[in-house]
């Protein structure tokens, strides 16, 4: 509750946005899948899904499946991103977006290859 009453500001290039306890989100959903070696290879060793909305099912399913990757990539097995992406799209209303992490349209989805996507 706290943050919610605090002015937050967002700049990059030439925007700046303003977010003070009320927010407009994308309806889709923020989709890191493909992109979990690079971050692995980054460093990167906690992870949290941001699920503050969504029903137990949605949590547990989006977790599992997240975790399940990440099990595949410490063992060294085969990856399975199609049949992955193919559960989460189960649980995802509007599809995947993820372009704010690659300085792209926030609704854009940049799959592991670096190209924009629809999904």
């Amino acid at each position: 509750p706290q943050a919610c009453r605090e002015d937050f500001w967002l700049t990059t290039r030439d925007w700046v946005l303003k977010i003070t306890g009320t927010v407009v989100w994308s309806g889709k959903d923020v989709c890191m899948l493909e992109h979990l070696p690079y971050l692995l290879e980054s460093g990167y060793r906690a992870f949290r899904l941001e699920t503050l909305y969504e029903p137990p099912e949605y949590r547990r399913e989006v977790g599992l499946i997240y975790r399940e990757a990440l099990e595949y990539m410490a063992e060294g097995r085969e990856l399975l991103w199609p049949a992955w992406l193919e559960m989460l799209k189960n649980w995802s209303r509007h599809g995947f977006c993820n372009g704010y992490y690659f300085g792209q349209a926030g609704r854009m989805y940049i799959n592991q290859y670096g190209e924009p996507v629809s999904i």
